[in-house]
């Protein structure tokens, strides 16, 4: 309360004169709260966290175990509003979709040679110690098939280290990735995962493409749109994926999987049931060990990925 920039948001909200404040699901009641009572708002929607959505004049009971996406619905649904649709969406512009496209020319990819259509990969055949050290025959009995492959190592600023996975295994399964499918991989990220993007392709036996850095949100999401696959951690990308329909392979550490994970079908997750999982509870962690990372193996992460190709094209 002592930022005067709070106070200056506080005075410019106040001046729209907002009917209405509907406070996203897990939000703190009382700030919001407080906040919507300040600006002058009628209505005040939000949820009832141990009791204290006292300064809501609408409310509902936060359950805990509910996805955010499901918590954000009933918030509408209190409103009166049907939701038929609950699936993720975001609109791409055609001039993203444009950028996208000369992004990936001036990286020499042609989108002609490229199969985007998940549906029409060929299910990889077993062969070798791991499923994925097998081979893809293409339909059309040519040499192979090339597919888009994103990597999003980061996780944005906040607590960034508790929710990222570590940079060399990353790495290893890009390469492997490269290798098993003719993929090109490219690393995502903003522009403070620029050198965390570095990193992961210095550590690489093969080539990426970075992208972190490179492109605004909307040429992202339209870049992501046109991977076959996409794996990360849970981050705000891991989201954008599923809201334009890119496969999701997310890993998990400390942060609740059932609240902030993937809302897809086209996707799995990878994480350790273990009894301290999970200790992220509104930005604090309380393990440093990180346990439910170092657990998580190459192997398994690259199981997970063929698995979400084999679910598409099955």
């Amino acid at each position: 309360l002592r930022d005067k920039g709070f106070f200056k948001l506080l005075g410019s909200l106040r001046r729209k004169r907002f009917d209405s404040v509907i406070a996203a699901t897990g939000m703190n009641p009382v700030k919001t709260g407080l906040l919507a009572l300040f600006i002058g708002a009628k209505h005040r929607l939000g949820e009832d966290i141990k009791g204290k959505g006292y300064f809501y004049n609408l409310k509902i009971n936060y359950d805990e175990n509910l996805h955010e996406v499901e918590g954000n619905i009933r918030l509408v649904e209190r409103l009166g509003l049907k939701v038929e649709d609950k699936s993720l969406f975001i609109r791409i512009t055609e001039e993203d979709k444009e950028s996208a496209s000369n992004f990936l020319r001036s990286q020499n990819i042609k989108e002609d040679n490229l199969l985007y259509g998940i549906s029409k990969l060929p299910p990889p055949i077993s062969g070798g110690s791991t499923p994925l050290e097998g081979v893809l025959i293409p339909p059309d009995g040519g040499e192979g098939c090339d597919l888009i492959i994103g990597i999003h190592p980061g996780s944005g600023i906040y607590q960034a280290n508790f929710r990222r996975w570590f940079p060399e295994r990353f790495a290893r399964v890009a390469d492997r990735l490269i290798k098993t499918y003719n993929a090109q991989v490219i690393i995502f990220g903003g522009k403070q995962e620029i050198s965390l993007a570095e990193r992961v392709a210095s550590l690489m036996k093969k080539n990426p493409i970075i992208a972190a850095g490179k492109t605004t949100l909307g040429e992202t999401a339209a870049l992501i749109e046109r991977c076959n696959l996409f794996i990360t951690n849970d981050s705000g990308l891991m989201h954008i994926a599923c809201a334009v329909k890119t496969p999701v392979v997310a890993i998990f550490g400390p942060t609740d999987y059932r609240k902030t994970g993937p809302y897809s079908i086209n996707s799995a997750i990878i994480r350790k049931n273990l009894p301290c999982s999970p200790c992220y509870q509104r930005g604090k962690v309380k393990c440093k060990e990180l346990d439910c990372f170092k657990l998580i193996t190459v192997e398994e992460v690259l199981e997970a990925a063929e698995r979400v190709l084999g679910k598409i094209v099955g």
